[in-house]
C-alpha cells in the first residue's frame, strides 16, 4: 500500500471580523472548524473530512464563481497555501448528507473545477 505523505495545495477560508479564519461553509449542522497559519487542523469530531485545493486553479475558480463567497461583499474570504494529509473518506459533509467528491463537484458545478478538489485529514496553513 502507498504511503500517504503531505501535499501542497490551496484552502479558502472566510476571514471574520476578528482576523480569525474559519471553513468556508460553516452551517448551522455544527460544521466548520477555526484555522491557523502554521498549526495542524483536523476536522471536529464526528465531522470531515476537510476540503482543499490541489491546485491555486481550482482555489481560483472558487473565489471567482461563488455568489456566497463574494456576496455580502463584507464577507471577506482569503487563499491560502496549505499541506494537507490526504484522507482515505471518499466522502465529504454537505449540509446533512455526504457526497463523494464527484458528486459535490456535479451538485456545485458553477464552482468547483472538475479534479481539484481533494479530502484532507489534517490540513496546516502557510503564511506566504
Amino acid at each position: 500500500m502507498p504511503k500517504r505523505l503531505w501535499k501542497e495545495g490551496w484552502k479558502i477560508v472566510e476571514v471574520d471580523d476578528d482576523g480569525r479564519m474559519w471553513s468556508l461553509y460553516r452551517n448551522s449542522y455544527g460544521g466548520g472548524v477555526e484555522y491557523f497559519y502554521n498549526q495542524i487542523t483536523t476536522p471536529l469530531s464526528g465531522g470531515g473530512p476537510l476540503t482543499v485545493f490541489n491546485s491555486e486553479k481550482g482555489a481560483d475558480f472558487l473565489v471567482n464563481n461563488d455568489f456566497l463567497v463574494n456576496n455580502p461583499p463584507s464577507r471577506r474570504k482569503r487563499k491560502c497555501k496549505c499541506r494537507y494529509f490526504p484522507s482515505k473518506e471518499r466522502k465529504v459533509w454537505w449540509g446533512i448528507i455526504r457526497l463523494t467528491i464527484s458528486d459535490l463537484e456535479r451538485a456545485n458545478n458553477s464552482l468547483l473545477l472538475p479534479g481539484t478538489t481533494v479530502l484532507a485529514d489534517k490540513v496546516m496553513l502557510i503564511e506566504d
